[in-house]
C-alpha cells in the first residue's frame, strides 16, 4: 500500500507548535493551582465568597474526575488483550472547568497588573495565530 506523508517536511514546525502550547497549558496548571490556594484559605478562615464557591466546585470536578479517572486505569489494567486504556478523550470534560479556573487567574491578575494581563493575552493571540496552520490540513481535499 501507498503511505504518502508529510512527515519529514512539517516535523519542525509541529515541535514548535508543542513548544508554544506549553504556555497556555501553564495557564491552565496556574488555575488548578490557584484554586487549590483558594481551597486552604477557605479550610483556614472558613468563609467562601460566590467566585470562590464556584472555584471549589470546579476544583472538585476535576479532582474527582481525575481521581476515577485513575481508579478505571488501576481497576481495569491492560492485561495484553490489544487495545489501549490510557486515552486522552476519557478527560475531556475537565477541560472546560479548567478554562474557567484559569480564566479566574487571568481576571485576578488583570486586577493587580493590566500589563501583565495585557502581555498576557497578546501572547496567547500569538500563539493561535502561530498554530493556526496546524488545525488545517496540508493535503488537497480535492483532487
Amino acid at each position: 500500500a501507498n503511505l504518502e506523508t508529510n512527515r519529514f517536511t512539517i516535523n519542525s514546525y509541529l515541535g514548535c507548535v508543542n513548544l508554544v502550547s506549553l504556555f497556555p497549558s501553564l495557564l491552565l496548571v496556574g488555575g488548578l493551582i490557584a484554586a487549590v490556594l483558594q481551597v486552604s484559605r477557605f479550610i483556614r478562615h472558613g468563609e467562601l465568597s460566590i467566585s470562590e464557591r464556584g472555584s471549589l466546585l470546579f476544583l472538585l470536578i476535576v479532582v474527582c474526575s481525575m481521581a476515577g479517572y485513575f481508579w478505571y486505569l488501576l481497576r481495569y489494567q491492560n492485561q495484553g488483550q490489544g487495545g489501549d486504556l490510557i486515552k486522552a478523550t476519557h478527560m475531556l470534560q475537565i477541560f472546560p472547568f479548567l478554562a474557567l479556573l484559569s480564566a479566574q487567574l487571568l481576571d485576578r491578575i488583570d486586577t493587580r497588573s493590566h500589563r501583565a494581563w495585557l502581555a498576557i493575552m497578546i501572547l496567547l493571540g500569538l500563539i493561535v495565530l502561530h498554530n493556526l496552520p496546524a488545525m488545517v490540513t496540508h493535503y488537497p481535499i480535492f483532487p
